[in-house]
């Protein structure tokens, strides 16, 4: 087909000789007029000389009755344009023509200067020519003569001079004036009419040589344009039985979009035959007509395809995959269309679409939903409180964020046991959201933590009041089990802009504040400081980080991240912990969030940098191939952060290849521009970027797939449940679908048995990390726990299947 849609290269030629047959022509007139110029240009020079030899004749003769000086100066003024003319003549019969000296000649002969090139150039080329050297021939007879007379002059000036004026000299001279005027005269009638003929042969010659070359190029030009035309017109025959015939529906449409060819596969899916087609605007078939692209495609080859919606004759509308080409048909342009019915394609993607749309809205709902208490979690809370500044920020309302924190709770989940702690806080997470108005929201933030944002209407002391109605709302006893509890709760305000002009400032001024209240003997509000003077506020734990990490009290562990792909290799997971020295050993979970909570997870993060690149920088045998280190949300808002890396990884001399950072959804979409602007300087550095927790963060598809990200990581809650959890098996699905979707190799964590791994592996999951393979280890354990796998990288020797694993799992429960 895209053979049929190129014009036919004799078509392409035409203009081609159109305009060698315009070039010829213009040339030749060109070459005509310059030729006449130049005829035309010696004819007026032989004027200029006749009345240049006249005048010196006239002055000759006043110059004999006066012996004036003054006449014998214009007598030599009169000879400058005849002297003049002889000069560049002089010069161009030189072997080697001097056409500087010809021009200078010419020049001072007063010829005009835009006429002395043609001049040189009739005088070179047509010496020889009949008519141009008789003309010569005269013209060097009159410089003689010229010369003569100057001579004759010169000799009778001199005897005036002497004192002799009837010197023989000057009689000489009085008989020869009367000569040499003849003569003159004679040649200059000869130089005329030498130049006369010259002018009306060559005119002749040149209209004969124009007519001829112009006739013999229309005849030439003429054939070779009907041959042309003649093959345009067969082939578009045979482009139209062949479009006829093929099996996809091909319509042409001429430069009004008005249809020309309707072919039988376009009757078939249109529904409508060809003679009641023709003529018919396209858009009939094609509503909204072509798109603007198409109205004037590149000639030759068929276009990119395009889809569009297409109308049946019976008004059902149907999926079409079109693409164009242009046609140089003889009656003018036409655009060529190739239609496809696409309608089932485009059903089934919509119903694709839809149910990734509904899978995504469920991921959405869970990543922002706190399982025990269905109010919504920390990652809500982040984003809830960006958008409720900005909108506050734009029209001056105030904001309101309160900090509870249930007192005594540790101790009630002791004695009771954690199914009757968790029944607590759904019991209290209940009276809370009845304490606030509906437009109000109640966030779960962990634990035993809870965070209220009021904004919109809230006017002075509402705030103070919806914390009396809380503290009385939680000291109600709570029924649990038959037995009865009593607790109560401390509360920390703060207000925007009061007590910070941010999300993180209020957040830290209410977590100061319900400090405070704790610190009043509990069961109390406070109303929270400026976020300046927060600092002073942190709690004991968070000195005691400070302290500890300038003692180096911290140690990282490592866990390992195993690849199915490629057997030996092997990486690691850094993860933070703190030799506490009265507490033991602390996970992240007993400093971290608190650490987040009071700004000190920049010093933290780049300390575990720090301490990461330090092991990868020496050649012990078996170290992994690469460490990834967790970021926090406050190091990825940091612009410099891509340079800090780089400057690490030089000052460690370890390869950008080897690092790797991992953060969450959440973390990313709290300021998305300098989120994902600090991630792709990350990437720009070198560094892998791992989504962690994948699937239970804000996964919004519309960010996703811009985020600069190299690898994700599937959360531990969806693998925990496989392969029995069908729904679990659905999500993961859905999860490894997206990730090849974005072209992203996945990490499965938390894998504990080894009918998980099988499983992962089965559905394409390429590296595996959890307690089954190995838990975090000091430094010296991971290398030699690298050796080992190395000599041993199959998943069935490390990982020991569970005891609900000794019959296998049938193939369907694989797919969703």
């Amino acid at each position: 087909m895209g053979r049929l849609l190129r014009i036919p290269e004799k078509l392409k030629s035409v203009g081609a000789v159109f305009g060698v047959i315009v070039l010829l022509q213009v040339a030749l007139a060109i070459l005509s007029i310059d030729i006449l110029s130049s005829v035309r240009a010696y004819v007026s020079g032989e004027s200029l000389y006749s009345k240049g030899q006249k005048d010196a004749l006239l002055h000759v003769q006043s110059y004999l009755r006066s012996h004036s000086e003054a006449d014998y100066r214009q007598f030599l003024s009169a000879l400058v344009v005849p002297e003049g003319d002889a000069k560049a003549r002089r010069a161009l019969q030189q072997p080697m023509p001097d056409r500087d000296a010809a021009h200078d000649g010419f020049i001072e002969g007063l010829n005009h200067p835009d006429d002395v090139p043609g001049l040189i150039r009739l005088f070179v080329w047509a010496h020889e020519v009949p008519f141009m050297a008789r003309a010569i021939a005269v013209w060097t007879e009159g410089d003689a003569a010229i010369a003569e007379l100057h001579a004759l002059v010169q000799a009778a000036r001199q005897g005036v001079r002497d004192g002799q004026p009837d010197a023989p000299a000057m009689r000489t001279l009085a008989a020869r004036v009367p000569e040499i005027n003849q003569r003159l005269t004679q040649l200059e009638r000869e130089f005329s009419d030498e130049l006369g003929q010259a002018s009306r042969l060559v005119q002749r010659l040149l209209l004969g040589l124009n007519l001829l070359t112009a006739t013999i190029l229309a005849t030439l030009g003429g054939r070779y344009i009907r041959s042309v035309m003649h093959a345009l017109r067969r082939r578009e025959a045979e482009m139209t039985g062949l479009m006829r015939a093929v099996h996809e529906a091909v319509v042409t449409v001429d430069r009004a979009q008005r249809i020309v060819l309707f072919n039988r596969a376009a009757e078939q899916l249109f529904g409508c035959a060809s003679d009641a087609a023709r003529g018919s605007p396209v858009d009939r078939f094609i509503p909204g007509g072509l798109p603007g692209t198409a109205r004037a495609p590149a000639s030759g080859t068929l276009e990119a395809m395009h889809e569009l919606t297409g109308l049946h004759a019976d008004g059902r509308a149907m999926g079409l995959e079109v693409s164009f080409g242009a046609l140089d048909a003889a009656d003018g342009p036409r655009t060529v269309i190739v239609c496809r019915d696409v309608t089932a394609q485009r059903e089934a993607r919509e119903r694709e679409r839809s149910l990734l749309l509904r899978r995504n809205t469920e991921l959405a709902r869970k990543a922002h939903t706190d399982a025990l208490t269905g109010l919504l979690n920390r990652e809500a809370l982040e984003l809830h409180l960006s958008d409720t500044l900005a909108g506050a920020q734009g029209r001056g309302d105030p904001v309101s964020v309160l900090f509870l924190d249930l007192d005594g709770f540790k101790a009630v989940n002791d004695r009771h046991g954690h199914f009757m702690g968790d029944e607590l806080l759904r019991q209290a997470a209940e009276r809370l959201r009845d304490a606030v108005r509906r437009q109000d929201e109640v966030f779960r933030i962990g634990g035993d933590e809870f965070v209220m944002v009021l904004a919109g209407d809230v006017e002075p002391g509402k705030a103070e009041a919806l914390a009396q109605r809380i503290l009385a709302a939680v000291r109600r006893p709570y029924g649990l089990g038959g037995a009865t509890v009593n607790l109560t709760v401390s509360v920390g305000i703060a207000h925007y802009p009061d007590n910070g002009s941010d999300g993180r400032s209020l957040l830290l001024a209410a977590d100061a504040a319900m400090y405070r209240a704790k610190q009043s003997g509990k069961n109390g509000y406070h109303v929270g400081v400026p976020s300046a003077s927060i600092v002073r506020e942190r709690p004991p734990l968070m000195r005691e980080l400070e302290r500890a990490l300038a003692d180096d009290e911290l140690v990282l562990h490592y866990q390992p991240i195993v690849s199915a792909l490629a057997p030996g290799a092997l990486g690691a997971e850094a993860l933070v912990r703190w030799q506490h020295p009265t507490r033991g050993l602390l996970s992240p979970a007993a400093f971290v969030p608190q650490a987040e909570s009071h700004g000190m997870c920049d010093a933290l993060g780049h300390w575990v940098l720090q301490r990461a690149l330090k092991m990868l920088s020496g050649s012990a045998a078996g170290a992994p191939a690469w460490v990834t280190v967790n970021l926090a949300a406050d190091q990825l808002l940091n612009p410099r952060l891509p340079e800090q890396l780089e400057q690490l990884l030089g000052a460690a001399g370890v390869s950008a290849a080897r690092l790797g950072v991992e953060l969450t959804e959440s973390m990313a979409m709290r300021d998305v521009a300098t989120s994902h602007a600090v991630l792709q300087g990350i990437r720009d550095v070198g560094v892998c970027v791992c989504l962690d927790d994948f699937g239970t963060g804000y996964s919004s598809l519309s960010q996703l797939h811009r985020m600069p990200v190299d690898k994700l990581k599937v959360d531990r809650s969806f693998v925990e449940h496989l392969p029995a959890d069908a729904n679990a098996l659905c999500i993961v699905e859905a999860i490894i679908a997206l990730a090849r979707v974005l072209g992203l190799p996945l990490v499965a964590e938390g894998v504990e048995t080894l009918e998980q791994a099988r499983t992962l592996r089965v559905l394409g999951v390429g590296e595996f990390q959890g307690f089954g393979i190995a838990r975090p280890m000091p430094w010296d354990e991971l290398l030699a726990f690298s050796t080992a796998w190395r000599s041993r990288p199959r998943l069935e020797d490390w990982i020991r299947p569970a005891a609900a694993e000794r019959h296998p799992v049938p193939a369907q429960a694989l797919r969703c």
